[in-house]
């Protein structure tokens, strides 16, 4: 039996549908009744001025705006703005190669620092919040356009200090891409502490059986507002990641719009067409969950708040009914407590025992009553109450008038009751430029995060932060202003982040990483010239077989995509034999940090689309595993490794030492735990890919090919294994990322990934050029 979500319906607030219905209809019969002269009345004139003067419809086709001539300053103008407003606590980057990022001026590197961003027309998300307690920095994009992956890089460098930063993402594909791959290249390129978290609060698709993920919306800023608090509070950079992820799961979010939005310097948005709204959209203009007519205020926010509560119950059902599960093969963990949960909720009583960790379990009292959560142990130890809070954030989408949007609020309190419940707005706080709509963010917290995470006020003052209401109840304001911190001014020059490694990070050498220099020796001369020699061989047939297979892969991809992959991977390869092979002046192999470095800054300025920006993170993600595990050997050495490898796993070895000094001629067991290495490497590689992009095995993707590969224990079983992967997307009849997703079943079935295919044919590559 599960606690369900309840409304109380003892408001004692008048329950006609519009409270100004009365006066409207008063003054329309006045004015219909009355002997006025409207066709001369100053409306009028207005209006047959205004038309009189417009130049052939223009005006319907260019809306009016406030902005300069200049459309590429848009985003610049307005950033300029709002850090020349807040001049005394907010600085930015110099504008150049697309790079706009502002920043805490007072910003010191002693906590965790908070990254946020995504493109403009969202204001004041997300600049708007940077200040102590919520970001540290926040990157923007042009409008609707995710930032580049050198700003996010840039806006990282700047601020991470020994405690590491989080990065707050919604969950759109560009923005988990150049995300991830920035905070890959962070931890690659920089050595830096970097974590990501994904907000997806939208609950408005989550019915519709073709969207698995969600999309990143307001609740987005009750994250900020959390993990804020937790860094200032000086917490460590994984207790923040926690309290993050925890919020990012508990905030649920529906949005309603009377109009889509319009950008500046184009044309009409779509049309939702007369006495028509919109339920369910996003905040770029994209369609939302249906179209319906226009219902009075009260009733939308009721339909908004029954999709939201059926979000949550439907979570807390799949939570409770959650069984401890082993990972790995390694043995189960120890069960939970057995737990006695009772629940008093207007004056009904409901029991229930599960084996689980306690949860906070939601009702909606009404005014008379107090909502309260037991938890008893089994032990009859003393029983310990918590009381869970309600937190509802209400966003203005960019032109609803203020007036409207405090009787929205009116509404939510309606359908809620007063107590227990905590408002953040009403207030524009991510908006979709001239959306006349808003939406609703619901999260069910404790009393820690509602008093020590969501109203702290201890060590910072929140009014720094230009946009943040603040969070109310009962017409208490939990924030007041505290005297500022003592400063210290951030530099606001962009640093230089995309150095090539060139002659640094080679094996042995004066320059090496490691410091060793080459021993003397024809042998050894001997050894780096085999080894740069297998390693050009590697590279050139990969990369071969990647541009003879170019139109193979087009055609393939023409049946269930864009049909651009093959010259996507084409632009990658040269580029790749360009500049590592026949155009590199190099006469000794890079170490493999320094060659998947390489690879990943080829391939992400190279090669369009998404499977750049993915090759790009999978590479950079094993150049960081290289980095950590101070593998500094050269990929002539993958050779020399599967020659002597056997198909078993092999075991664990000491991958941290110096292995500048290893020749050919090593033991098997030496091999061995080198194999194992470079296979780890790679799995961390994979499994980043997976997560930052959001796809699994069986959703044809590349992963397809990859994934079972990462499974593997030798590189003798590397092309088998990515073959057999390969083979199996014919028989998948239904796409969960990429435009596949878009393409009937019928003209899926029998056709192969193509990008499962090229990765099949990169391993197929590799195995030849080893033997």
């Amino acid at each position: 039996m599960v606690l369900q979500l309840k409304r109380s319906r003892s408001c004692h607030w008048p329950c006609t549908k519009s409270l100004f219905d009365p006066v409207c209809r008063h003054l329309w019969s006045f004015i219909s009744n009355s002997k006025i002269d409207r066709a001369n009345s100053p409306k009028n004139y207005l209006e047959k001025t205004m038309t009189d003067t417009t130049d052939d419809g223009a005006a319907a086709r260019h809306p009016k705006r406030f902005v300069n001539e200049d459309a590429s300053r848009l985003v610049r103008d307005a950033i300029d703005g709002l850090v020349a407003i807040n001049a005394k606590h907010l600085t930015r980057f110099q504008y150049q190669d697309g790079t706009k990022v502002i920043l805490r001026k007072d910003w010191t590197k002693q906590k965790v620092a908070l990254i946020s961003g995504g493109g403009a027309g969202h204001e004041p998300a997300h600049a708007g919040f940077v200040g102590q307690g919520m970001l540290t920095a926040a990157v923007s994009g042009e409008v609707f356009a995710s930032p580049t992956v050198d700003a996010i890089l840039a806006a990282i460098v700047a601020v991470t200090g020994p405690k590491g930063c989080l990065l707050i993402v919604k969950n759109y594909t560009g923005d988990r891409l150049n995300f991830g791959l920035a905070a890959e290249r962070a931890k690659s390129e920089y050595g830096l502490r970097v974590r990501m978290v994904i907000v997806a609060d939208d609950v408005a698709l989550l019915k519709q059986a073709s969207v698995r993920q969600a999309r990143g919306l307001a609740g987005t800023l009750l994250v900020h507002k959390t993990a804020g608090a937790a860094a200032e509070d000086d917490a460590k950079l994984d207790q923040v990641t926690m309290e993050a992820q925890k919020m990012a799961l508990a905030v649920k979010t529906f949005g309603c719009s009377m109009s889509t939005c319009t950008q500046a310097f184009s044309q009409e948005g779509r049309s939702l067409g007369d006495n028509k709204m919109e339920v369910g959209l996003g905040i770029h203009g994209e369609p939302g969950a249906r179209k319906m007519e226009v219902l009075p205020v009260s009733d939308i926010v009721q339909l908004m708040l029954d999709e939201i509560m059926e979000a949550i119950d439907t979570q807390a059902r799949e939570t409770l009914t959650m069984a401890p599960a082993s990972q790995g093969g390694a043995a189960a963990p120890a069960a939970a407590p057995q737990l006695s949960v009772s629940a008093s909720v207007n004056n009904a009583s409901l029991k229930l025992n599960i084996n689980h960790p306690p949860l906070h379990l939601l009702s909606f009292p009404d005014e008379s009553s107090e909502e309260t959560v037991e938890f008893v142990q089994r032990d009859h130890s003393k029983p310990k109450k918590e009381k869970s809070h309600v937190v509802v954030l209400i966003n203005n989408l960019g032109s609803v008038p203020a007036l409207e949007m405090q009787i929205v609020g009116f509404e939510v309190l309606k359908n809620l009751g007063r107590r227990s419940i905590h408002i953040v707005g009403p207030a524009p706080l991510m908006t979709s430029l001239d959306m006349n709509g808003f939406s609703l963010t619901m999260a069910v917290v404790d009393e820690f995060t509602l008093t020590n995470r969501l109203c702290a006020t201890k060590n910072f003052a929140p009014h720094l932060n230009a946009s943040w209401p603040g969070v109310a109840s009962g017409g208490t304001v939990y924030f007041q202003e505290l005297d500022l911190p003592a400063t210290v001014r951030v530099g606001t020059d962009a640093p230089d982040v995309d150095v090539f490694t060139g002659g640094e990070d080679l094996i042995g050498g004066e320059n090496s990483s490691t410091g060793t220099a080459l021993p003397s020796g024809d042998s050894e001369m001997e050894r780096q010239q085999t080894a740069f020699q297998a390693q050009q061989k590697l590279l050139s047939q990969v990369c071969q077989i990647l541009i003879d297979n170019k139109d193979t892969l087009n055609e393939m991809d023409k049946r269930v995509g864009d049909g651009d992959t093959g010259t996507q991977m084409e632009l990658g390869a040269k580029a790749v034999l360009d500049q590592l092979v026949s155009g590199s002046a190099r006469t000794k192999p890079l170490s493999y940090h320094a060659l998947c470095e390489n690879l990943s800054r080829i391939l992400r300025k190279n090669m369009g689309g998404s499977s750049g920006i993915l090759l790009s993170i999978f590479f950079a993600a094993m150049s960081a595993e290289f980095r950590n595990s101070k593998l500094e050997t050269s990929a002539g050495k993958i050779t020399n490794a599967a020659s002597s490898s056997t198909a078993a796993p092999p075991p664990s070895g000491d991958v941290g030492a110096d292995c500048g000094s290893q020749t050919v001629n090593d033991s098997d067991q030496r091999n061995k735990s080198f194999e194992e290495a470079i296979l780890k490497a790679f799995r961390k590689g994979v499994q980043t890919v997976s997560e930052v992009g959001g796809a699994v095995e069986g959703d044809r993707t590349m992963l397809d090919a990859l994934l079972p590969a990462s499974r593997v224990g030798s590189f003798e079983e590397l092309f088998p294994a990515a073959k057999n992967g390969a083979e199996r997307t014919r028989n998948l009849l239904s796409a969960q990322a990429g435009r596949s997703q878009y393409v009937p079943a019928e003209d899926l079935e029998g056709n192969m990934d193509p990008g499962a295919f090229a990765c099949m044919l990169a391993f197929q590559a590799m195995q030849e050029s080893t033997l």
